[in-house]
């Protein structure tokens, strides 16, 4: 899939984990209730492997075979932006880094 190449890793896990909590909770999202669900995602680092790689890419061939995908595929808040995208989620959208701490910052949150 060509769209796969341009998302990082940590992205495409996010993807298919959300998928799998939206068949498991028996969720529709429609309508209806695409305003009001929302996409909340943690994690401590974004795209550490697209930071690896296209640092390769600019000391060995240049600046300008750098891709200019770079910067939203190291970001954290693409996994939840990816997840509303795929499934028509239009509420709020959140991604929480504060890597160890992210399980408990999750939970606090939720709590709210």
């Amino acid at each position: 899939m060509k769209e796969a190449r341009r998302l990082e890793r940590f992205v495409q896990f996010a993807t298919v984990r959300a998928r799998e909590a939206i068949a498991d909770a028996h969720l529709e999202i429609n309508a209806q209730n695409c305003e009001k669900t929302a996409v909340v995602i943690g994690s401590g680092i974004g795209g550490a492997m697209s930071i690896v790689e296209q640092n390769k890419i600019l000391e060995t061939r240049g600046a300008r075979r750098v891709s200019p995908f770079m910067v939203p595929m190291i970001l954290v808040d693409t996994a939840p932006a990816n997840v509303a995208i795929e499934f028509g989620i239009k509420g709020p959208n959140l991604a929480v880094v504060s890597a160890a701490r992210r399980a408990a910052t999750q939970l606090a949150k939720r709590r709210k």
